[in-house]
């Protein structure tokens, strides 16, 4: 009972940060733009975008402007929180870093910073890195050059589509969660290779549709004291395997099968062997609720408190 009030209180602290945040309105602007010109001529061929941002608002999207790698906008009302970007060069990877500004405790409200990211169109391998705190995000991904993916989210409410399958397979598709609502869309247009989840706190849907090629994919979740629904497509067959802290576990709807062999025992669909792409689904839970459901059938997991 004590990590659910823990978690309500969590939660009610985004809600309210985020009610306060719509008042906001810039009284400063400044305007960043990475050209692939210079990086190309330097030899490059590897990309690593960071952003650093706190209590703000960001939108993500592609641009289909060939003339930029990157172009961001940020809006801010104090002179002191002017956001600062840092660019890198070594052993083929051009790195750029872009940050808020100086956001000290001494005021008593949250200022607020308007992020307009724009990706260009490019083919370099990107890994893409965003570390949000007290954010609140909608981000489209898809057909970025992304060959690994990172979230760090914090205090944040954020949704993320792969709208479109990336220009490149996903090699390591890494979130960690805390006090969070997240959604995330079309998992599976990032062809990930790895893909590994950790969230307290926080409340969580993923949706795992997309553009498999035939193989098997790994996700590993590590769940404390959050809700999660998770969404499979019918296109794939998917294997559970769950170490829940706590018990007990309900199945309902028909299609799931018990795996005799191996430690804890796992569920797979009916059609798992048949299928040329597999989820495989391997949780760790404590003081969590998880929903498994597979699209277009009455096939759910279900573990509740």
């Amino acid at each position: 009972m004590i990590k659910k009030i823990q978690i309500v209180i969590s939660l009610l602290m985004v809600f309210l940060f985020f009610g306060g945040a719509s008042l906001y309105a810039a009284d400063y602007e400044q305007e960043f733009v990475v050209r692939p010109e210079p990086i190309l001529s330097a030899g490059a061929n590897r990309l690593n975008l960071r952003f650093n941002i706190r209590h703000g608002k960001v939108t993500l999207k592609v641009s289909d402007d060939p003339g930029f790698i990157v172009k961001v906008l940020v809006g801010y009302d104090q002179t002191e929180l002017m956001p600062i970007s840092s660019e890198n060069f070594s052993g083929g990877t051009f790195s750029v870093d872009f940050s808020s500004g100086d956001f000290s405790d001494q005021d008593t409200a949250n200022p607020l910073q308007i992020w307009e990211i724009q990706i260009g169109k490019y083919d370099m391998e990107t890994n893409l890195t965003l570390n949000f705190t007290g954010v609140q995000t909608h981000m489209d991904l898809g057909g970025m050059p992304l060959d690994t993916l990172a979230l760090n989210l914090k205090g944040t409410q954020a949704t993320v589509d792969i709208s479109e399958p990336t220009f490149f397979s996903v090699r390591k598709l890494g979130i960690a969660l805390e006090g969070t609502f997240f959604t995330l869309a079309h998992t599976g247009n990032t062809n990930f290779e790895k893909f590994q989840l950790s969230a307290a706190g926080s409340s969580i849907d993923l949706d795992f549709r997309g553009a498999y090629a035939a193989g098997d994919y790994n996700a590993d979740f590590n769940l404390s004291g959050s809700s999660a629904r998770i969404s499979l497509p019918v296109t794939a067959g998917a294997l559970v395997v769950h170490r829940p802290e706590n018990r007990p576990v309900a199945l309902a709807g028909g299609g799931w099968s018990k795996e005799q062999s191996g430690s804890p025992a796992g569920y797979m669909t009916d059609d798992y062997e048949d299928q040329e792409s597999r989820l495989n689904l391997y949780i760790w839970s404590a003081a969590t609720s998880v929903h498994i459901k597979r699209d277009g059938t009455n096939l759910q997991y279900q573990l509740s408190y």
